[in-house]
């Protein structure tokens, strides 16, 4: 952990991680958020996810839920196991809302046995 420091992001990068005791110029019409005595993480991800079937059952929407990935710091998901074409949808519309949704990497469907445990 490195306290005290100043992070300049620019075009969605880290572009310097210097000590805040040390001059960076920012660039222009930066935008200064004070973080004392918060903590920078990168984002988090979720890597297994359903995000299709178990809000169904919960009678409740992808939709509705997304937006909570983000306020607790869950940057992307990887949805798997769902049906593909809801799980394609819900990408889409993650695609056209980044401000609301975390980043979905579909997975596939599933590769079963002989029987399959899903019909």
């Amino acid at each position: 952990m490195l306290p005290d420091r100043t992070i300049v992001i620019a075009g969605g990068r880290i572009q310097a991680i210097v000590s805040s005791h040390q001059h960076i110029k920012t660039p222009p019409r930066a935008r200064t958020i004070n973080g004392q005595g918060k903590y920078v993480i990168p984002g988090l991800i979720d890597s297994h996810a359903h995000l299709v079937f178990v809000y169904n059952f919960g009678h409740t929407t992808s939709y509705d839920v997304l937006p909570l990935f983000l306020v607790n710091g869950v940057t992307s998901v990887r949805d798997v196991g769902d049906d593909v074409m809801a799980e394609k949808i819900l990408a889409r519309y993650s695609d056209d809302h980044p401000e609301l949704c975390p980043r979905i990497f579909l997975a596939s469907q599933l590769i079963e046995g002989d029987p399959p445990f899903h019909e």
